[in-house]
């Protein structure tokens, strides 16, 4: 299980976009949309099984061994 923000598909503004651009400009880190995390998944062995949206800004994603 992992509790992330997510960042969506639309071209709408969201907690999600503003957090990743203070996370590129602070770390250079940066936040995924649920596609970039399932193949995030993939690469270690994971495969992304459910999503469950538990706020406008945060979102459950479960995963198991692939």
């Amino acid at each position: 299980m992992v509790v992330e923000s997510v960042i969506g598909e639309s071209n709408t503004s969201s907690y999600g976009k503003a957090l990743d651009i203070v996370m590129l400009a602070m770390t250079g880190g940066r936040e995924r949309t649920v596609d970039e995390y399932a193949a995030l998944f993939a690469a270690s062995g994971f495969r992304l099984n459910k999503t469950v949206a538990v706020s406008e800004a945060l979102m459950v994603m479960e995963a198991f061994a692939a």
